[in-house]
């Protein structure tokens, strides 16, 4: 990435700001914005039975959204002459792909509850399971590191600017920067708790005396979803509910993409990269 570890301290950091196509150029954006925008509407097509996709299709979707992701994760840990906004636009795009991937929220009910169903979400939860900790654990680190490079004043003369709603000075310390920082956090800490929601559903599902009935009705709910319901079980219609999370989560993947687009371009703006990666 942009720096280099030793004795647990910050010892180079590269402060200096240059092109990186095979990151943010022209062809890469476009590359990552057709397969994100197409994983949407797929995903409506399906929750409004436009489209039908096998379990097949729908991992091999995420699979090649989460990979494309994690590439750019890798490239971007093992080059050393990354800078801080490249990193940045990376991690975008890896969230961006993480966001619009398949999830038991963005799939049709009755899909969900066939033994197809159960297959895909075995699917989805392997991959889950491999990608999700990465893409947390990278961006928990750039903005550790970001925080620190701030502190301790390691580019004097700047390391660029990236944007969240207003342009940020990356070299100084603002409530603006921490807020990545704490989100990531944040995030890292509902994915536990989504895992720990769903193993505590399956202990209750091989507890249960109607194992089969209970998993059908409940299969399609996100598990942290459920757990927070699950006390409300007699009063709440699950298809209602599943059909409200369904279209909630296709409007945030439709947020997270407007935002991702918007701020990559701008970053790309604001230090004056866009003639430079605009060329095919």
């Amino acid at each position: 990435m942009f720096y280099t570890i030793e004795n647990e301290a910050l010892t180079t950091v590269n402060c200096a700001i240059q092109p990186n196509p095979d990151v943010s150029g022209i062809g890469v954006r476009i590359a990552f914005y057709l397969q994100a925008l197409c994983s949407i509407i797929l995903g409506i097509g399906e929750i409004r039975n436009v489209t039908q996709s096998s379990p097949t299709d729908i991992v091999l979707t995420n699979l090649s959204l989460q990979v494309a992701g994690l590439s750019l994760l890798v490239a971007a840990y093992f080059d050393g002459t990354m800078d801080v906004p490249h990193t940045i636009i990376a991690s975008h795009l890896a969230v961006m792909m993480s966001v619009c991937r398949s999830t038991s929220n963005g799939l049709r009910l009755s899909f969900l509850r066939s033994r197809r169903g159960l297959r895909t979400l075995v699917g989805i939860m392997v991959l889950n399971l491999l990608h999700r900790p990465i893409i947390l654990w990278f961006n928990w680190n750039i903005w550790s590191v970001i925080r620190s490079l701030q502190l301790q004043g390691l580019c004097p003369r700047g390391a660029g600017r990236w944007v969240v709603f207003t342009v940020q000075e990356m070299n100084k310390l603002s409530a603006t920067s921490t807020m990545p920082l704490a989100f990531s956090i944040l995030d890292s800490v509902w994915e536990i708790l989504r895992w720990i929601a769903e193993v505590g559903r399956w202990v209750y599902w091989r507890a249960s005396q109607e194992a089969e009935l209970t998993m059908a009705c409940d299969v399609a709910i996100d598990p942290r979803i459920w757990v927070l319901t699950r006390h409300l079980r007699k009063n709440v219609t699950w298809n209602w509910l599943h059909k409200w999370v369904s279209y909630t989560a296709q409007v945030h993947k439709i947020i997270i993409f407007v935002y991702v687009c918007v701020t990559i371009e701008r970053i790309l703006a604001v230090n004056d990269f866009t003639s430079l990666e605009g060329v095919w």
